[in-house]
Parts: C-alpha cells; structure tokens; sequence
C-alpha cells in the first residue's frame, strides 16, 4: 500500500501540477494580505493606543477607577458646552476661559467613544479570572482575526487538486488498466484519497503561515504571548495565547478543507467529468456558509470556515466528528472509482 500510496502522491505532484498550484495559491494569499483593508473600529485608533499605552500592564482596580474618572469628566465637558457657550456670549466668563473649555471639550468629544469603550472592556475583563489580564493594544490582533474567514483562494486550489486526481484516469483512458491492475480500484482511489489530503492539509497550513508572516511583517508578534482572552474578552480559552489561538484556528480550518477536498474526491468519483465535478464540488464547499446559522456546531465545517473558531467550540468533539466524517465520506469514493 506503501508504494501505491507513493505512486500517487508522485503523480498527483507532477501530473496534476500540485507545486505550481502551491505557489499560486500562497503568491495570491500573500498579495491579498498587503491589500489595505478598512476596519471599522468602536474607538479612534491614534486614542485607543494611547490610553492602552498609557494603562498598559496587569489590569487593576485603580486602573479602571481612572478611566470611570475620565469618563465623567468627558461627559461632563460635552454636557456643560451649551451653558457655557451663553456664559461666554454674555459676557460672563472671558476669552481665555472659553478657549480653555473649548479646547478641553474637543478633546473630550475626540476621546468619547474610545473611553467608553475602554470602560466598557475593562469591566468586561474584570470579570475574566482564568488567565491573566492585562492592557495592551490589541487592535491588530483583532483585525487580524477579523480578516480570517473564509479562504476562496484555498477553496480554488483544494478543487485544482482534489477534482482532477479522480477526474484525469477517466478523461485520459487510463481507468481501464487500473480496474485490472494488481492493486485493483480500491487501493488506488484510497491511495489517491490519502494524496489528496495530505496535499490540501499541507497547502492549508501554508495558507495560514502565509498569512501570519504577512501580519508580522507588517506589525511584528508584539503580544504574542498573551493571553487570547484579553481580546475576545472571554475564560473559554482559558491561558491560551493569541499566537496558539491563531496556530490552533489554522489546524482546524485544515482539517474542514481535507473533508471538502475528499467531498470533491467522491464528487469526481461519481459524476466522472471535471467540468460538471468542479462545479458541483464549489457549490456543495460554499453552501452551508450561506444555508447554516453562524452557530458554532462541531458538525459543521463552516463553523471555523467562516471566522476564527468560537472560544466555546469543544475542539476534540469538532477534530473526532470531522475525521468521521472524512472517513465515511472517503468510502464511496473507494466504491465509485
């Protein structure tokens, strides 16, 4: 089984061109990474990163009294704006003064919605005792988890790969001499199966590692090491750090691509044209994202197709349900070649 298994993934390397499909994969990856894209954040980013500066470290009490304290005063600058602009019309407080508070209710105005937000985390955290908290600018990890749904470009090359490995032994007439070769069908199409997975596996997590040398080219690891709850403001990670989050994020959507990639593979199996294979096998790979909720279910591959996996998902349930359902979706592959 060895050799067949090798044989394979051989002809899967240079028949179906699976190295060049790598490279283009990632190059395309790589150039959607520098590709600016706009965040709407609840906060201005110049403030927010200089309060979190300013605050930075192990979150205390004092820490948010201060910031409750800031808030008041803003709101309480906003608030005092009309009685102060007809003290000034009427002669009761000078220039000076005025364009004292005016400048300082500017200020507050800019500051608003970051403070408040900075309360509002803060309180949240608060409430978070399974890892330590701690005050940081977390704004690009954040946005870098924002940006990771779901991967077209991993959709494209997983159907490049998987649909011809079935596909081209029906297309090029070489199926009849492997129904009555010594190996038979069976162990070539599971032979064919293990190729294709291993491949997509392997593209997958280079998909991801492309993406994090993209964002720490551009923003460096800082923060790395900590913990993932301080931005997802939740003890469902428990002391799991951004860095772990993101790898184990990665390992998951792998593992939701190799079962569609062996979808495509009983796909192609069956309808045994690459054309009407390839288009069914996209529209089966992205219909849940639109059909299904966005619950989190470990049944479903979409789950952690569509975003960073949910702090809540039982990660073992999610890795044992989706290698059953690899399995038994292999099997009439292995029947229909």
């Amino acid at each position: 089984m060895g050799r067949v298994f090798a044989a394979e993934l051989k002809k899967l390397i240079k028949l179906q061109h699976v190295l060049l499909i790598f490279v283009l994969a990632i190059a395309a990856r790589i150039v959607v990474c520098f590709v600016p894209t706009a965040h709407g954040h609840p906060y201005s980013d110049d403030v927010y990163k200089r309060y979190t500066t300013q605050l930075s470290g192990e979150l205390t009490s004092e820490k948010m009294r201060f910031l409750d304290a800031r808030l008041a005063e803003i709101q309480t600058l906003i608030a005092d704006y009309d009685s102060m602009q007809q003290k000034y019309q009427s002669g009761e407080i000078g220039l000076g003064e005025y364009s004292n508070f005016t400048s300082r209710h500017g200020i507050a105005k800019a500051e608003e919605k970051t403070v408040m937000y900075l309360c509002e985390k803060f309180a949240k955290l608060s409430e978070c005792s399974d890892f330590e908290r701690e005050v940081f600018c977390d704004t690009d990890w954040a946005d870098l988890f924002a940006e990771n749904g779901y991967d077209y470009i991993m959709l494209i090359a997983l159907l490049c790969i998987a649909v011809p490995a079935f596909d081209t032994e029906f297309s090029s007439g070489s199926y009849a001499q492997i129904a009555i070769s010594k190996r038979g069908r069976s162990q070539t199409a599971f032979a064919k199966l293990m190729a294709v997975a291993l491949a997509v596996f392997v593209l997958s997590m280079l998909m991801s590692v492309a993406r994090l040398g993209v964002f720490a080219y551009q923003h460096g690891l800082d923060f790395s090491e900590k913990a993932a709850g301080n931005v997802l403001l939740t003890d469902s990670l428990g002391k799991t750090t951004l860095f772990s989050y993101f790898v184990t994020d990665a390992l998951l959507k792998a593992l939701a691509f190799l079962f569609y990639a062996i979808a495509a593979c009983t796909i192609s199996a069956a309808c045994k044209n690459v054309t009407f294979s390839f288009a069914l096998s996209f529209l089966v790979c992205v219909t849940p994202l639109f059909v299904l909720d966005n619950s989190g279910s470990v049944l479903v591959c979409a789950s952690v197709l569509r975003q960073m996996y949910p702090p809540e998902m039982n990660i073992a349930a999610f890795v044992g349900i989706s290698g059953c359902k690899c399995l038994v979706m292999g099997v009439p592959a292995v029947f229909l070649f």
